[in-house]
């Protein structure tokens, strides 16, 4: 047993490395960094957030933030939104062209996907899926409860 978890360890390993691979592929593309991508798929998830905020999630300063953010504003991917009544507190939010953005990199990942997903019939990818759902459903489990015992210490 231990011998295939080894075997698929290495396997995820490996699809991981193309996964990022190419993702760092439509980056360099769309002449953003990869930290820029990340805050756009943030600030698309979370509808809006303080430079603090988000200086925090980053591990770095506000400061830093503020230098990588106002160079996304000037390619109008984020806009930022100064706080009432207290205008220090600035809030970025993600723009229509933020949000084609991402919407163009999805689009590309899947298409370049579905090419190595096309050598599997639809009994394999359905249990691909469910294989891969019992992974990411224990990953949630255990950090459910890694988030609960850090809270608790």
């Amino acid at each position: 047993m231990n011998k295939i978890k080894d075997i698929l360890i290495n396997d995820l390993s490996g699809l991981c490395r193309l996964w990022r691979r190419l993702s760092l592929e439509q980056v360099k593309k769309s002449g953003i960094t990869f930290e820029q991508r990340w805050i756009l798929l943030h600030l698309n998830k979370h509808n809006s957030v303080t430079v603090g905020k988000l200086a925090d999630i980053l591990g770095t300063t506000q400061s830093s933030v503020t230098l990588i953010t106002k160079k996304m504003e000037n390619k109008n991917l984020l806009e930022r939104v100064r706080g009432i009544p207290d205008d220090r507190t600035v809030t970025l939010r993600i723009t229509e062209d933020g949000k084609n953005l991402l919407n163009d990199w999805e689009e590309k990942r899947r298409e370049m996907f579905s090419k190595y997903l096309s050598v599997m019939d639809e009994v394999d990818l359905n249990k691909l899926h469910e294989l891969l759902s019992k992974i990411l459903d224990e990953y949630e489990k255990i950090s459910k409860e890694e988030c609960k015992n850090d809270k608790d210490r």
